[in-house]
Protein backbone atom coordinates (compact mmCIF):
# COMPACT_ATOMS: atom_id res chain seq x y z
CA UNK A 1 0.00 0.00 0.00
CA UNK A 2 1.15 3.39 -0.94
CA UNK A 3 1.32 5.25 2.47
CA UNK A 4 3.09 7.70 4.36
CA UNK A 5 4.16 6.23 8.23
CA UNK A 6 5.44 8.67 10.76
CA UNK A 7 7.86 6.67 13.02
CA UNK A 8 10.20 7.10 16.27
CA UNK A 9 13.49 5.09 16.54
CA UNK A 10 16.76 5.33 18.84
CA UNK A 11 19.99 3.94 17.99
CA UNK A 12 20.68 0.90 20.05
CA UNK A 13 23.73 2.53 21.94
CA UNK A 14 21.47 5.90 23.17
CA UNK A 15 17.75 4.40 23.79
CA UNK A 16 16.75 7.44 24.94
CA UNK A 17 18.07 9.64 22.40
CA UNK A 18 14.63 9.12 19.92
CA UNK A 19 14.41 10.51 17.03
CA UNK A 20 11.91 11.29 14.20
CA UNK A 21 11.02 10.05 10.84
CA UNK A 22 8.55 10.07 7.69
CA UNK A 23 8.49 6.12 5.84
CA UNK A 24 6.69 6.75 2.29
CA UNK A 25 5.94 3.49 1.65
CA UNK A 26 5.72 1.77 -1.90
CA UNK A 27 3.74 -1.15 -3.47
CA UNK A 28 5.36 -4.26 -2.05
CA UNK A 29 7.96 -5.59 -4.32
CA UNK A 30 11.02 -2.94 -4.17
CA UNK A 31 14.06 -4.48 -3.28
CA UNK A 32 15.77 -0.89 -2.70
CA UNK A 33 14.67 2.17 -0.73
CA UNK A 34 16.13 5.48 -0.35
CA UNK A 35 17.02 7.21 2.33
CA UNK A 36 17.23 11.26 2.37
CA UNK A 37 19.68 12.86 4.43
CA UNK A 38 18.99 16.92 4.80
CA UNK A 39 21.17 19.63 5.57
CA UNK A 40 21.35 21.13 8.93
CA UNK A 41 20.00 24.16 10.49
CA UNK A 42 18.03 27.24 8.04
CA UNK A 43 18.75 24.81 5.16
CA UNK A 44 17.23 22.14 5.87
CA UNK A 45 13.88 24.65 6.91
CA UNK A 46 14.43 25.72 3.43
CA UNK A 47 14.43 22.38 1.80
CA UNK A 48 12.39 20.50 4.20
CA UNK A 49 8.89 20.51 2.09
CA UNK A 50 11.03 19.59 -1.17
CA UNK A 51 12.92 16.75 0.27
CA UNK A 52 8.83 16.02 1.08
CA UNK A 53 7.77 16.16 -2.50
CA UNK A 54 10.82 14.20 -3.58
CA UNK A 55 10.12 11.45 -0.82
CA UNK A 56 6.56 10.84 -2.31
CA UNK A 57 8.16 10.80 -5.90
CA UNK A 58 10.27 7.69 -5.18
CA UNK A 59 7.34 5.99 -3.42
CA UNK A 60 4.50 6.40 -6.53
CA UNK A 61 7.66 5.64 -8.50
CA UNK A 62 7.96 2.94 -6.53
CA UNK A 63 10.84 2.90 -4.15
CA UNK A 64 10.01 3.49 -0.89
CA UNK A 65 11.85 6.40 0.78
CA UNK A 66 12.14 7.72 4.13
CA UNK A 67 13.46 11.03 5.52
CA UNK A 68 14.27 11.77 9.54
CA UNK A 69 15.27 14.28 11.68
CA UNK A 70 18.87 14.05 13.25
CA UNK A 71 19.61 13.88 16.89
CA UNK A 72 18.52 17.01 18.59
CA UNK A 73 17.03 18.67 15.14
CA UNK A 74 13.44 19.21 14.06
CA UNK A 75 11.08 17.12 15.88
CA UNK A 76 13.68 14.84 17.25
CA UNK A 77 14.63 14.13 20.88
CA UNK A 78 17.74 16.59 22.60
CA UNK A 79 18.71 19.96 21.13
CA UNK A 80 21.50 21.71 19.48
CA UNK A 81 23.66 22.47 22.84
CA UNK A 82 23.42 19.04 23.52
CA UNK A 83 27.30 17.34 23.67
CA UNK A 84 28.77 14.82 20.66
CA UNK A 85 26.94 16.38 18.11
CA UNK A 86 28.22 15.24 15.03
CA UNK A 87 28.51 11.53 16.78
CA UNK A 88 24.95 11.84 17.38
CA UNK A 89 23.84 12.77 13.75
CA UNK A 90 26.16 10.03 12.87
CA UNK A 91 24.04 7.50 15.12
CA UNK A 92 20.98 8.41 13.75
CA UNK A 93 21.70 8.05 10.58
CA UNK A 94 22.58 4.97 10.37
CA UNK A 95 20.18 3.68 12.65
CA UNK A 96 17.65 5.28 10.12
CA UNK A 97 19.30 3.59 7.06
CA UNK A 98 18.82 0.04 9.36
CA UNK A 99 14.85 1.21 10.21
CA UNK A 100 14.03 2.08 6.99
CA UNK A 101 15.75 -1.93 5.99
CA UNK A 102 13.85 -3.44 8.50
CA UNK A 103 9.85 -1.67 7.73
CA UNK A 104 10.56 -2.20 3.65
CA UNK A 105 12.64 -5.53 3.74
CA UNK A 106 14.69 -3.62 1.08
CA UNK A 107 18.38 -5.58 1.18
CA UNK A 108 19.89 -2.48 -1.14
CA UNK A 109 19.47 1.42 0.31
CA UNK A 110 20.47 4.11 -1.81
CA UNK A 111 21.24 7.27 0.41
CA UNK A 112 20.21 11.10 -1.32
CA UNK A 113 21.81 13.76 0.51
CA UNK A 114 22.30 17.27 -0.02
CA UNK A 115 24.52 19.86 1.06
CA UNK A 116 26.59 19.03 4.45
CA UNK A 117 23.96 15.50 4.74
CA UNK A 118 26.85 14.36 1.84
CA UNK A 119 29.38 14.69 4.56
CA UNK A 120 27.52 13.12 7.10
CA UNK A 121 26.52 10.06 4.44
CA UNK A 122 30.11 10.15 3.51
CA UNK A 123 31.15 9.36 7.02
CA UNK A 124 29.04 7.24 8.12
CA UNK A 125 29.47 4.88 4.55
CA UNK A 126 31.83 2.31 5.69
CA UNK A 127 29.41 0.88 8.98
CA UNK A 128 26.43 0.55 6.42
CA UNK A 129 27.09 -2.23 3.82
CA UNK A 130 23.77 -2.48 2.66
CA UNK A 131 24.58 1.41 0.99
CA UNK A 132 24.91 0.12 -2.73
CA UNK A 133 24.29 3.84 -4.34
CA UNK A 134 24.65 7.42 -3.24
CA UNK A 135 23.47 10.39 -4.75
CA UNK A 136 25.09 13.89 -3.25
CA UNK A 137 23.52 17.21 -3.97
CA UNK A 138 25.42 19.94 -3.88
CA UNK A 139 27.82 17.88 -1.75
CA UNK A 140 30.39 20.13 0.64
CA UNK A 141 32.58 18.79 3.40
CA UNK A 142 32.68 19.30 6.69
CA UNK A 143 35.68 21.45 7.22
CA UNK A 144 34.69 23.49 4.01
CA UNK A 145 31.55 23.87 5.50
CA UNK A 146 32.83 25.42 8.45
CA UNK A 147 35.15 27.33 6.70
CA UNK A 148 32.25 28.63 4.43
CA UNK A 149 30.72 30.02 7.77
CA UNK A 150 33.43 31.97 8.97
CA UNK A 151 33.52 33.58 5.68
CA UNK A 152 29.73 34.62 6.24
CA UNK A 153 30.39 35.94 9.13
CA UNK A 154 33.22 37.87 8.50
CA UNK A 155 31.37 39.37 5.38
CA UNK A 156 27.76 39.54 6.79
CA UNK A 157 27.01 43.11 7.72
CA UNK A 158 23.75 41.66 9.86
CA UNK A 159 25.33 40.15 12.69
CA UNK A 160 21.46 38.74 13.30
CA UNK A 161 21.77 36.95 10.50
CA UNK A 162 25.46 35.12 11.14
CA UNK A 163 27.41 35.84 14.56
CA UNK A 164 30.70 33.77 14.88
CA UNK A 165 31.42 33.57 19.15
CA UNK A 166 33.66 31.58 20.92
CA UNK A 167 30.81 28.86 21.85
CA UNK A 168 29.86 28.89 18.47
CA UNK A 169 27.85 30.23 15.18
CA UNK A 170 24.36 31.07 15.26
CA UNK A 171 23.33 30.99 11.29
CA UNK A 172 19.93 32.38 10.65
CA UNK A 173 18.89 31.77 13.93
CA UNK A 174 20.02 28.22 14.45
CA UNK A 175 22.81 27.70 16.73
CA UNK A 176 25.79 25.58 16.06
CA UNK A 177 28.00 24.80 19.23
CA UNK A 178 31.33 24.88 18.89
CA UNK A 179 31.28 21.00 20.11
CA UNK A 180 29.55 20.60 16.60
CA UNK A 181 32.12 22.73 14.34
CA UNK A 182 34.79 20.71 15.94
CA UNK A 183 33.21 17.83 15.22
CA UNK A 184 32.64 19.18 11.46
CA UNK A 185 36.10 19.68 10.93
CA UNK A 186 37.02 16.18 11.96
CA UNK A 187 35.28 14.58 9.25
CA UNK A 188 36.23 12.76 6.15
CA UNK A 189 39.25 11.22 7.77
CA UNK A 190 38.14 7.74 7.54
CA UNK A 191 40.07 5.24 4.93
CA UNK A 192 37.77 2.69 3.45
CA UNK A 193 37.21 1.34 -0.41
CA UNK A 194 34.40 0.03 -1.96
CA UNK A 195 34.36 1.24 -5.56
CA UNK A 196 31.06 -0.87 -5.86
CA UNK A 197 29.11 1.46 -4.42
CA UNK A 198 27.67 3.66 -7.32
CA UNK A 199 27.90 7.81 -6.46
CA UNK A 200 26.43 10.51 -8.64
CA UNK A 201 27.18 14.07 -8.04
CA UNK A 202 25.10 16.86 -8.59
CA UNK A 203 26.96 19.81 -7.95
CA UNK A 204 25.43 23.23 -7.10
CA UNK A 205 23.99 25.23 -10.54
CA UNK A 206 25.09 28.74 -8.93
CA UNK A 207 28.47 27.73 -8.41
CA UNK A 208 31.71 26.54 -11.11
CA UNK A 209 34.21 25.23 -8.55
CA UNK A 210 33.59 21.86 -6.36
CA UNK A 211 34.75 21.07 -2.58
CA UNK A 212 38.22 19.64 -3.09
CA UNK A 213 38.09 17.72 -0.02
CA UNK A 214 35.07 15.95 -1.11
CA UNK A 215 36.71 14.69 -3.81
CA UNK A 216 39.80 13.90 -2.58
CA UNK A 217 37.71 11.61 -0.05
CA UNK A 218 35.55 10.28 -3.11
CA UNK A 219 39.11 8.73 -4.46
CA UNK A 220 40.29 7.73 -0.93
CA UNK A 221 36.67 5.71 -1.02
CA UNK A 222 37.70 4.60 -4.35
CA UNK A 223 33.97 6.21 -5.69
CA UNK A 224 33.68 6.99 -9.59
CA UNK A 225 31.32 9.55 -9.16
CA UNK A 226 28.86 10.27 -12.20
CA UNK A 227 28.80 14.21 -11.75
CA UNK A 228 25.48 15.42 -14.19
CA UNK A 229 24.81 19.14 -14.03
CA UNK A 230 20.99 19.50 -13.23
CA UNK A 231 19.94 22.68 -12.66
CA UNK A 232 17.74 22.87 -9.57
CA UNK A 233 19.75 23.30 -6.80
CA UNK A 234 19.51 27.89 -6.76
CA UNK A 235 15.30 27.39 -6.60
CA UNK A 236 15.87 25.06 -3.94
CA UNK A 237 17.71 26.58 -1.64
CA UNK A 238 15.53 29.63 -0.66
CA UNK A 239 13.28 30.52 1.71
CA UNK A 240 10.64 28.17 2.54
CA UNK A 241 7.70 29.84 0.65
CA UNK A 242 9.74 29.79 -2.76
CA UNK A 243 11.59 26.56 -2.31
CA UNK A 244 10.48 23.90 -4.78
CA UNK A 245 12.10 20.95 -5.94
CA UNK A 246 13.08 20.98 -10.43
CA UNK A 247 11.31 18.56 -12.36
CA UNK A 248 15.20 17.68 -13.23
CA UNK A 249 16.43 17.21 -10.11
CA UNK A 250 13.35 14.64 -9.61
CA UNK A 251 13.56 13.13 -12.49
CA UNK A 252 17.34 12.22 -12.47
CA UNK A 253 17.37 11.13 -8.85
CA UNK A 254 14.53 8.91 -9.43
CA UNK A 255 16.19 6.84 -12.09
CA UNK A 256 19.44 6.83 -10.59
CA UNK A 257 17.46 4.97 -7.97
CA UNK A 258 16.28 2.50 -10.63
CA UNK A 259 12.99 3.48 -11.10
CA UNK A 260 10.80 4.98 -14.14
CA UNK A 261 11.07 8.73 -13.03
CA UNK A 262 7.37 8.75 -15.80
CA UNK A 263 5.72 6.78 -12.75
CA UNK A 264 5.85 10.06 -10.46
CA UNK A 265 3.31 12.32 -9.99
CA UNK A 266 3.61 15.77 -11.86
CA UNK A 267 5.10 18.19 -9.49
CA UNK A 268 2.17 20.63 -9.56
CA UNK A 269 0.22 17.85 -8.24
CA UNK A 270 -0.02 17.03 -4.38
CA UNK A 271 0.07 13.66 -3.85
CA UNK A 272 -1.03 13.22 -0.49
CA UNK A 273 0.00 10.03 0.84
CA UNK A 274 -2.68 8.51 3.17
CA UNK A 275 -1.02 8.70 6.42
CA UNK A 276 -0.78 4.89 7.49
CA UNK A 277 -1.20 5.66 11.67
CA UNK A 278 -0.14 7.65 13.98
CA UNK A 279 2.87 7.35 16.20
CA UNK A 280 3.86 8.39 19.55
CA UNK A 281 7.01 8.53 21.69
CA UNK A 282 8.36 9.15 25.26
CA UNK A 283 10.71 11.64 25.68
CA UNK A 284 13.44 12.96 28.18
CA UNK A 285 13.12 16.48 28.48
CA UNK A 286 14.92 17.89 31.40
CA UNK A 287 14.98 14.63 33.37
CA UNK A 288 11.50 14.81 32.77
CA UNK A 289 9.30 12.56 30.37
CA UNK A 290 7.21 13.95 27.66
CA UNK A 291 4.91 12.31 25.38
CA UNK A 292 4.96 13.57 22.02
CA UNK A 293 2.13 12.17 19.29
CA UNK A 294 2.05 12.69 15.64
CA UNK A 295 -1.49 12.35 14.19
CA UNK A 296 -4.00 14.36 11.89
CA UNK A 297 -6.19 16.60 13.32
CA UNK A 298 -9.10 18.56 11.28
CA UNK A 299 -10.07 17.74 7.73
CA UNK A 300 -6.65 15.84 7.03
CA UNK A 301 -3.57 18.34 9.12
CA UNK A 302 -0.57 16.70 10.26
CA UNK A 303 -0.05 17.75 13.69
CA UNK A 304 2.67 16.86 16.43
CA UNK A 305 0.73 16.94 20.09
CA UNK A 306 2.97 16.96 22.58
CA UNK A 307 1.78 16.05 26.70
CA UNK A 308 2.68 15.83 29.91
CA UNK A 309 3.36 12.17 30.93
CA UNK A 310 0.82 12.27 33.40
CA UNK A 311 -1.64 14.20 31.02
CA UNK A 312 -2.33 18.24 31.26
CA UNK A 313 -3.49 19.32 34.70
CA UNK A 314 -6.79 20.08 34.72
CA UNK A 315 -7.90 23.64 34.02
CA UNK A 316 -4.99 24.38 31.37
CA UNK A 317 -5.51 24.97 27.97
CA UNK A 318 -4.68 23.26 24.57
CA UNK A 319 -1.67 25.53 23.40
CA UNK A 320 -2.01 25.42 19.27
CA UNK A 321 0.92 26.77 17.22
CA UNK A 322 0.46 27.72 13.37
CA UNK A 323 3.12 27.76 10.33
CA UNK A 324 4.80 30.98 10.78
CA UNK A 325 4.88 31.47 6.37
CA UNK A 326 5.79 28.05 5.29
CA UNK A 327 7.99 26.72 7.98
CA UNK A 328 6.46 23.86 8.90
CA UNK A 329 5.34 22.66 12.06
CA UNK A 330 9.18 23.07 14.38
CA UNK A 331 8.48 26.83 13.74
CA UNK A 332 10.73 29.59 13.44
CA UNK A 333 14.79 28.87 14.99
CA UNK A 334 12.78 25.28 16.07
CA UNK A 335 10.78 27.41 18.15
CA UNK A 336 7.74 25.63 18.81
CA UNK A 337 9.67 22.18 19.67
CA UNK A 338 11.28 24.08 22.25
CA UNK A 339 8.18 25.62 23.21
CA UNK A 340 5.86 22.48 23.15
CA UNK A 341 8.39 21.02 25.44
CA UNK A 342 8.83 23.56 28.19
CA UNK A 343 5.45 23.43 27.77
CA UNK A 344 4.67 19.92 28.93
CA UNK A 345 7.36 20.31 31.78
CA UNK A 346 4.62 22.74 32.95
CA UNK A 347 1.62 20.06 32.81
CA UNK A 348 0.32 22.21 29.60
CA UNK A 349 -0.67 20.29 26.11
CA UNK A 350 0.20 21.61 23.06
CA UNK A 351 -0.45 20.86 19.12
CA UNK A 352 2.02 22.17 16.28
CA UNK A 353 -0.18 22.02 13.29
CA UNK A 354 0.89 22.10 9.60
CA UNK A 355 -1.90 23.89 7.58
CA UNK A 356 -3.07 22.69 4.63
CA UNK A 357 -0.50 22.93 2.03
CA UNK A 358 2.70 23.74 4.01
CA UNK A 359 4.88 21.88 5.86
CA UNK A 360 3.74 17.88 5.86
CA UNK A 361 0.14 18.59 5.17
CA UNK A 362 -1.24 17.93 2.21
CA UNK A 363 -3.16 20.61 -0.59
CA UNK A 364 -6.54 20.42 -2.28
CA UNK A 365 -6.91 18.73 -5.41
CA UNK A 366 -6.21 22.16 -8.06
CA UNK A 367 -4.33 23.86 -5.84
CA UNK A 368 -0.77 24.88 -5.67
CA UNK A 369 1.24 24.45 -2.36
CA UNK A 370 2.89 26.11 -0.24
CA UNK A 371 -1.13 27.84 0.79
CA UNK A 372 -0.40 31.10 2.68
CA UNK A 373 -3.23 33.50 3.58
CA UNK A 374 -5.40 31.15 1.71
CA UNK A 375 -9.18 31.31 2.49
CA UNK A 376 -9.31 27.31 2.00
CA UNK A 377 -6.38 27.16 4.00
CA UNK A 378 -8.32 29.04 6.84
CA UNK A 379 -11.50 26.95 6.75
CA UNK A 380 -9.87 23.83 7.36
CA UNK A 381 -7.95 25.66 10.09
CA UNK A 382 -11.59 27.00 11.69
CA UNK A 383 -12.88 23.38 11.30
CA UNK A 384 -9.81 21.75 13.09
CA UNK A 385 -10.34 24.52 15.68
CA UNK A 386 -13.91 24.01 16.08
CA UNK A 387 -12.90 19.88 16.86
CA UNK A 388 -10.19 21.30 19.41
CA UNK A 389 -12.24 22.74 21.24
CA UNK A 390 -14.73 20.12 22.62
CA UNK A 391 -11.72 18.55 24.84
CA UNK A 392 -10.92 21.84 26.48
CA UNK A 393 -9.98 25.89 26.24
CA UNK A 394 -7.42 26.44 23.40
CA UNK A 395 -5.03 29.22 23.07
CA UNK A 396 -4.10 29.79 19.16
CA UNK A 397 -0.12 31.45 18.50
CA UNK A 398 0.96 32.49 14.81
CA UNK A 399 3.73 34.53 13.80
CA UNK A 400 3.76 36.35 10.60
CA UNK A 401 1.03 34.96 8.17
CA UNK A 402 0.32 32.04 11.27
CA UNK A 403 -0.83 35.39 13.30
CA UNK A 404 -3.25 36.10 10.21
CA UNK A 405 -4.71 32.97 10.23
CA UNK A 406 -5.30 32.85 14.17
CA UNK A 407 -6.64 36.14 14.01
CA UNK A 408 -8.98 35.08 11.06
CA UNK A 409 -9.63 31.64 12.55
CA UNK A 410 -10.96 33.09 15.81
CA UNK A 411 -13.10 35.63 14.12
CA UNK A 412 -15.03 32.32 12.92
CA UNK A 413 -14.31 29.74 15.97
CA UNK A 414 -14.59 30.16 19.73
CA UNK A 415 -10.94 30.48 20.46
CA UNK A 416 -10.15 31.38 24.58
CA UNK A 417 -6.90 33.20 23.61
CA UNK A 418 -4.81 34.39 20.98
CA UNK A 419 -0.85 35.03 20.78
CA UNK A 420 -0.65 36.88 17.68
CA UNK A 421 3.11 37.26 16.75
CA UNK A 422 4.29 40.54 14.63
CA UNK A 423 1.29 40.10 12.10
CA UNK A 424 2.43 42.27 8.64
CA UNK A 425 -1.90 42.31 7.36
CA UNK A 426 -5.39 41.44 8.60
CA UNK A 427 -6.23 41.61 4.98
CA UNK A 428 -5.26 39.49 2.03
CA UNK A 429 -6.74 39.34 -1.43
CA UNK A 430 -5.92 35.72 -3.09
CA UNK A 431 -3.41 36.50 -5.59
CA UNK A 432 -1.49 39.29 -3.97
CA UNK A 433 1.90 39.49 -3.46
CA UNK A 434 3.34 36.52 -0.73
CA UNK A 435 5.56 39.48 0.78
CA UNK A 436 3.22 41.41 2.02
CA UNK A 437 6.15 43.19 4.43
CA UNK A 438 6.70 44.98 0.94
CA UNK A 439 3.75 46.93 1.51
CA UNK A 440 4.82 48.22 4.99
CA UNK A 441 8.71 48.97 3.69
CA UNK A 442 7.87 52.45 4.39
CA UNK A 443 7.21 51.77 8.18
CA UNK A 444 11.32 49.90 8.31
CA UNK A 445 12.82 52.14 6.51
CA UNK A 446 11.49 55.05 8.71
CA UNK A 447 12.89 53.10 11.72
CA UNK A 448 16.11 52.64 10.68
CA UNK A 449 16.32 56.34 9.45
CA UNK A 450 15.06 56.88 12.97
CA UNK A 451 17.81 54.82 14.44
CA UNK A 452 20.35 56.07 12.51
CA UNK A 453 20.07 59.52 13.85
CA UNK A 454 21.24 58.43 17.18
CA UNK A 455 24.12 56.60 15.76
CA UNK A 456 27.69 57.97 15.38
CA UNK A 457 28.80 55.46 12.47
CA UNK A 458 25.60 56.88 10.47
CA UNK A 459 26.67 60.54 10.61
CA UNK A 460 30.37 60.25 9.29
CA UNK A 461 28.84 58.57 6.34
CA UNK A 462 26.79 61.27 6.26
CA UNK A 463 29.65 63.57 6.15
CA UNK A 464 31.93 60.97 3.98
CA UNK A 465 28.89 61.39 1.36
CA UNK A 466 27.24 57.78 1.51
CA UNK A 467 23.94 58.16 2.16
CA UNK A 468 21.65 58.92 0.15
CA UNK A 469 19.88 62.04 1.95
CA UNK A 470 16.91 62.67 -1.17
CA UNK A 471 15.74 59.21 -0.21
CA UNK A 472 15.90 59.01 3.68
CA UNK A 473 14.09 62.76 3.58
CA UNK A 474 11.48 61.11 1.47
CA UNK A 475 11.01 58.72 3.49
CA UNK A 476 10.28 60.83 6.67
CA UNK A 477 8.73 63.03 5.50
CA UNK A 478 5.90 60.22 3.89
CA UNK A 479 6.13 58.66 7.66
CA UNK A 480 5.11 61.95 8.84
CA UNK A 481 2.33 62.25 6.38
CA UNK A 482 1.07 58.95 7.40
CA UNK A 483 1.32 59.86 11.09
CA UNK A 484 -0.39 63.02 10.53
CA UNK A 485 -3.29 60.86 8.62
CA UNK A 486 -3.97 58.24 11.72
CA UNK A 487 -4.19 61.32 14.12
CA UNK A 488 -6.74 63.16 12.08
CA UNK A 489 -8.64 59.60 12.14
CA UNK A 490 -8.04 58.94 15.79
CA UNK A 491 -9.58 62.81 16.10
CA UNK A 492 -12.41 61.66 14.35
CA UNK A 493 -13.27 58.40 15.42
CA UNK A 494 -13.22 59.67 18.90
CA UNK A 495 -15.68 62.62 17.58
CA UNK A 496 -17.68 59.93 16.35
CA UNK A 497 -17.30 61.80 12.99
CA UNK A 498 -16.30 58.16 11.23
CA UNK A 499 -17.08 54.92 12.36
CA UNK A 500 -13.83 52.38 14.63
CA UNK A 501 -12.11 50.67 11.97
CA UNK A 502 -13.42 47.49 11.23
CA UNK A 503 -9.92 45.73 12.83
CA UNK A 504 -10.58 47.66 16.05
CA UNK A 505 -14.28 46.27 16.03
CA UNK A 506 -13.27 42.92 15.00
CA UNK A 507 -10.76 42.88 17.99
CA UNK A 508 -13.63 44.10 20.89
CA UNK A 509 -15.55 41.59 19.21
CA UNK A 510 -13.05 39.06 20.34
CA UNK A 511 -12.73 40.79 23.37
CA UNK A 512 -16.65 40.82 24.23
CA UNK A 513 -16.39 36.56 23.36
CA UNK A 514 -13.55 36.42 26.08
CA UNK A 515 -10.93 35.74 23.94
CA UNK A 516 -7.58 36.83 25.33
CA UNK A 517 -5.74 38.65 22.67
CA UNK A 518 -1.93 39.20 23.01
CA UNK A 519 0.31 41.11 20.56
CA UNK A 520 3.94 40.43 20.71
CA UNK A 521 5.90 42.65 18.26
CA UNK A 522 9.56 43.08 17.74
CA UNK A 523 10.44 46.96 18.89
CA UNK A 524 11.04 47.84 15.08
CA UNK A 525 8.81 45.36 13.53
CA UNK A 526 6.73 47.29 10.69
CA UNK A 527 3.75 45.59 11.62
CA UNK A 528 4.09 47.45 15.19
CA UNK A 529 3.41 50.88 12.88
CA UNK A 530 0.91 48.97 10.56
CA UNK A 531 -1.24 48.30 13.63
CA UNK A 532 -1.63 51.59 14.87
CA UNK A 533 -2.47 53.02 11.38
CA UNK A 534 -5.22 50.18 10.52
CA UNK A 535 -6.37 51.46 14.40
CA UNK A 536 -6.38 54.73 13.67
CA UNK A 537 -3.96 55.84 16.14
CA UNK A 538 -6.29 53.67 18.78
CA UNK A 539 -3.69 51.06 20.09
CA UNK A 540 -3.00 52.20 23.09
CA UNK A 541 -5.98 53.06 23.80
CA UNK A 542 -7.73 49.22 23.29
CA UNK A 543 -4.85 48.47 25.10
CA UNK A 544 -5.82 50.65 28.18
CA UNK A 545 -9.53 49.25 28.03
CA UNK A 546 -8.78 45.68 28.06
CA UNK A 547 -9.41 44.61 24.84
CA UNK A 548 -5.95 43.42 23.88
CA UNK A 549 -2.46 43.12 25.50
CA UNK A 550 0.69 44.13 23.80
CA UNK A 551 4.08 43.40 24.65
CA UNK A 552 7.60 45.10 22.59
CA UNK A 553 10.97 42.82 22.59
CA UNK A 554 14.13 45.01 22.14
CA UNK A 555 16.61 43.69 19.80
CA UNK A 556 14.42 41.45 17.83
CA UNK A 557 14.08 41.05 14.06
CA UNK A 558 10.86 39.95 12.33
CA UNK A 559 11.28 36.31 12.92
CA UNK A 560 13.59 36.49 16.92
CA UNK A 561 16.79 35.54 15.07
CA UNK A 562 19.07 36.73 17.89
CA UNK A 563 19.29 33.82 20.18
CA UNK A 564 18.52 36.66 23.09
CA UNK A 565 15.99 37.71 21.49
CA UNK A 566 14.50 34.03 20.88
CA UNK A 567 14.73 32.51 24.59
CA UNK A 568 12.97 36.78 25.61
CA UNK A 569 10.00 35.58 23.21
CA UNK A 570 9.48 31.95 24.90
CA UNK A 571 9.83 34.06 28.67
CA UNK A 572 7.02 36.37 27.07
CA UNK A 573 4.91 33.74 25.74
CA UNK A 574 5.45 31.34 29.12
CA UNK A 575 4.83 34.01 31.14
CA UNK A 576 1.65 35.15 29.80
CA UNK A 577 0.23 31.92 29.23
CA UNK A 578 0.98 31.67 33.27
CA UNK A 579 -1.20 34.97 34.10
CA UNK A 580 -3.95 34.78 31.80
CA UNK A 581 -4.68 30.78 31.73
CA UNK A 582 -2.70 29.49 34.91
CA UNK A 583 -0.12 27.63 32.88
Amino acid sequence: MIAVEPLYFAPGTAPERVCFGWLHHAKAGSDTAALICAPIGYEMVCTHRSMRVLAEGLAVAGVPAMRFDYDGVGDSAGGERDADRVSAWLASLREAERVLREKTGASRVVIVALRVGCALALEALPDMPNVTALVMLAPISGPTFVRELQAFARLSSDPAELEWTEEGAQVAGYWISRDALDGLRQLGQRSWTNPGVRTLVIPRDDLASEDPRTTAQLARYGLAPDVRNVTGYQCLMVDPHKSELSAGLRSTIIEFCGADASDAPPLSRDVALPLAKAASAMLNVDGTRVEEIVTRVGPDLVAVRTNPSQGARSGTPLVVMLNAGAVHHIGVNRSHVILARRLALLGTSSLRVDLEGLGDSAVGQGLVAPLLYSTRSLQSLVTTLAELRRERAIVVIGLCAGAYAAYHAALQSQVDGLILINPQTFAFTEGDSLDVASHRSVYKEAANVRHSMYNLSSWKRLVHGQVNVAHSLRIVAHQRWLRARTRAQQWLTQLGAIPASEIERNLRKLAANRTNVRFIFSKTDPGLSYLDEVLSGRTQLLVADGVVGLTTVDRADHTFTPRGTQDELLEVITSWLGSAFGV
